[in-house]
Parts: structure tokens; sequence; C-alpha cells
């Protein structure tokens, strides 16, 4: 079970776009860490993880689940738009 999040940052990114990304990357990376998920890559503005990577166990597609309606959370509270 995986997760891949698509962001939009801006086409010309200033400062504080930039800021904003390093603390998105940061907060993704501290979702995926405590739902135990595996950080797979960062594709350009894209973030791919997985579930039950290296390890399986039951809990797997849940904990990927919350770790994509935390996600959804933090985005929705932290949009510029």
């Amino acid at each position: 079970m995986g997760i891949y999040i698509d962001y939009y940052i801006s086409q010309t990114p200033t400062l504080n776009d930039k800021t904003n990304n390093t603390e998105l990357d940061y907060k993704m990376g501290e979702i995926i860490v405590n739902n135990n998920l595996e950080k797979i890559k960062t594709i350009g503005d894209a973030y791919m993880c997985a579930g039950g990577v290296p390890v399986r166990n039951n809990t797997n597609p849940i904990d990927t689940c919350l770790a994509a309606l935390q996600i959804q959370d933090y985005m929705r509270k932290h949009s510029t738009s």
C-alpha cells in the first residue's frame, strides 16, 4: 500500500515558497515516520511512500490511510489559496 502526493507551490518560487516547501517536506517526513511508512523518493514536487516496507504487518493499510488523512489535514490547514 502506498501514497503518492503531488503538491503545487508556484511557477516562479519566491523565498517564502522555498521556506514553505522545506517546512512541507519536514512535516510530510514527520507524518511518514510517525505512521511507520517508508519514504520511497521525492520526484520533483511529488512525494512517494509505502507501508509494509521493509517489514509487513497487519496495520500497514491502516497506517497508510491515517498518514494520507494527516497529510490532507495539514495541507488544508496550510493552504495559501
